[in-house]
């Protein structure tokens, strides 16, 4: 694995206060006593541990919230803690066929035909026939989970745990996020914020015709759009935060950076919401199949799961935390 590091981070060789050589050292990468919690440290950047490799099936979702990671495979549902060392994660329950996870007062959910969860006494719970969904689940602030459908080539939005058919005619593609107490759906076309107390009154944010995965974080909307990463702002709209990446498409978000895929590549990039350090940091990857598909992170790391390479975990830089 290989790091290509940014001017902030990974400078300085041998020394820099400490006796440690700051591009090589695991324990001072790229600052001194800046520890990558067990994986190797390249050109000043902490490189992905392998945490989770789940025999001959492919890891496709991971969930961070507060100090626990979910993380479900095409069989199974994992958790572990996140400074947790390799091999640490616990199987939880089946769930075959799953596919979109998310936490909802605590609890998993996920969608396989229908909306499966864990009660509060962690007992496995199907919605059966009464909800059917194999699309995105999203969470929010105010107005709970929501999943979608495809029923004859029409999407339609669930509102967790009685409203079904809440919210029709979206179109086919569709996945959904949050916005403060408010739903976003996105098309292969548009982005479109949908009013929890109002949703026959949903508003266009974005019209793209080459739109790609959206991540939303406080008030804004992420996504990839050709070449380029956009944050769509309310009153502001689209600011292109960097372009000459091929196919870009947003993985994570947070304070201060957005992680974003090239393509199909073995890539990670971080580049800065701030307006500095623009050309961020690089993480290119030997191994060609180690491809990041989902993203998550907290103040310290970001986990992201790599198909049938498993999950793995990064420690941020130290410019990033």
């Amino acid at each position: 694995m290989v790091g290509v590091g940014g001017p902030a981070v990974g400078a300085g060789g041998a020394g820099g206060g400490c006796d440690a050589d700051l591009d090589e050292s695991p324990g001072n990468c790229g600052a001194c006593g800046h520890d990558c919690a067990g994986g190797d440290c390249a050109a000043g950047l902490c490189q992905p541990l392998v945490l989770l490799q789940p025999a001959g099936v492919s890891v496709h979702e991971v969930v961070a919230i507060g100090d626990d990671v979910f993380a479900m495979s095409s069989t199974g549902l994992y958790s572990m803690k996140v400074d947790d060392p390799p091999g640490s994660a616990s199987f939880v329950t089946n769930t075959t066929g799953g596919t979109h996870l998310a936490i909802f007062d605590g609890r998993p959910f996920w969608t396989s035909g229908t909306v499966h969860y864990l009660d509060e006494e962690g007992a496995y719970r199907s919605y059966g026939q009464t909800i059917q969904c194999s699309g995105d689940l999203a969470i929010t602030s105010a107005g709970g989970l929501f999943c979608v459908y495809e029923d004859f080539a029409l999407w339609t939005l669930f509102r967790h745990p009685n409203d079904s058919n809440w919210f029709t005619n979206v179109a086919p593609g569709v996945g959904i996020a949050t916005l403060g107490e408010d739903l976003v759906v996105s098309t292969p076309t548009e982005v479109v914020r949908v009013p929890i107390n109002d949703p026959a009154s949903p508003e266009t944010l974005v019209d793209d015709p080459a739109l790609r995965d959206i991540v939303t974080f406080d008030s804004s909307v992420f996504f990839g759009s050709g070449t380029s990463i956009f944050e769509y702002q309310s009153g502001a709209g689209a600011i292109e935060l960097v372009t000459g990446v091929a196919n870009a498409r947003v993985l994570h978000v947070d304070e201060t950076d957005v992680y974003f895929a090239t393509g199909d590549l073995p890539i990670i990039s971080r580049v800065s919401r701030l307006g500095a350090n623009q050309n961020g940091d690089v993480w290119v990857f030997e191994d060609s199949d180690l491809k990041p598909s989902f993203m998550a992170g907290d103040d310290t790391f970001l986990f992201f799961s790599a198909g049938a390479k498993g999950l793995y975990r990064i420690r941020k830089p130290p410019s990033a935390q």
